[in-house]
């Protein structure tokens, strides 16, 4: 049918292709990005972007499997063990961004709001501390994944030349397995995803407060701090609607689909993959973030365009 069809085109061939668009910008931007924030004198900023940036990286260098598994139609060629590694790492890389925006928003508002009560806490040494918390705290929240008995499903299909045996990673669950995922997904939205998002809307907003109120006060913040603080709250913003509140909100969506049954579940499916899309492209907007807040990386990328000219 139509709408069959138009699944299908965005199942096999609109999201792996841009995940692929993706990996091909993704890849070298955030190398570029960890080799000049390796190099540069370590503050709180560059250590939460040079966090940023390395997750990206190991995720981008992985997300090949998904790319893979898209374009053979969702046939999953690879073991059960890798399966449950590549849900894994996707998964702890998402929340650990998520949470790590949040902490990038905190710096913003100790920075800007508090710049002389709470300076101890943008010490390099807290920063390390604090990244090291995000990683453990994501991966442990991500360990109950864990918990699915049956990460791989396995359907025989049947079409004019016979019938085949398809297996799948992590899309079809049995009853007590759906149950688990429905409860767990529910936790990871009000636990990481609804804390971070309400953390990050408090301290921009009070940054922003601050910027406004002190327009014309030049001597308390320059006005190119202003700006620049202002930039990296606007980005951080986009990032928080663009990439994380269309996947996030699938998990309410499917508490719902569970209770009333009002989508059809290719529909939601769909949905749920074009959200995840969504929350990849993070791995373009980290480094959009890393351009805004400093000055060595925009330095480095003036420096290959006008190589290329």
């Amino acid at each position: 049918s139509g709408k069959m069809d138009v699944i299908e085109l965005f199942q096999f061939w609109i999201i792996p292709s841009f995940y692929a668009i993706t990996v091909v910008l993704g890849i070298p931007l955030n190398a570029l990005a960890l080799w000049v924030l390796i190099r540069k004198k370590k503050s709180s900023m560059s250590i939460y972007m040079l966090n940023l940036a390395a997750g990206d990286l190991l995720f981008l260098l992985f997300l090949p499997i998904k790319i893979d598994y898209h374009f053979r139609k969702k046939i999953w060629i690879l073991s059960g063990h890798i399966c449950i590694f590549h849900i894994m790492l996707f998964f702890i890389n998402f929340y650990a961004n998520l949470i790590l925006l949040a902490v990038i928003s905190v710096d913003r508002y100790v920075a800007i709001v508090h710049p002389l009560r709470i300076s101890r806490l943008r010490q390099p040494k807290v920063a390390w501390l604090l990244c090291l918390l995000c990683w453990v705290f994501s991966m442990i929240n991500i360990l109950p994944v864990t918990q699915v008995k049956h990460f791989l499903s396995y359907d025989n299909v049947t079409a004019n030349n016979g019938s085949s045996l398809i297996v799948q990673c992590y899309e079809k669950f049995t009853a007590e397995d759906a149950a688990f995922v429905m409860a767990y997904r529910l936790y990871l939205f009000f636990a990481i995803y609804l804390t971070s998002l309400v953390t990050a809307l408090f301290c921009y907003g009070n940054v922003v407060r601050v910027l406004v109120m002190q327009r014309g006060q030049t001597e308390l913040l320059c006005r190119k701090k202003k700006i620049h603080a202002a930039k990296i709250t606007a980005v951080s913003l986009i990032t928080y609607i663009v990439c994380f509140i269309p996947y996030n909100s699938t998990h309410i969506t499917g508490f719902i689909q569970s209770k009333i049954n009002a989508f059809s579940p290719n529909s939601l499916l769909t949905f749920r993959d074009v959200a995840l899309c969504l929350s990849v492209s993070n791995s373009l907007f980290d480094p959009l973030i890393i351009y805004v807040a400093s000055s060595s990386f925009r330095n480095s990328i003036k420096k290959m365009l006008k190589c290329r000219e």
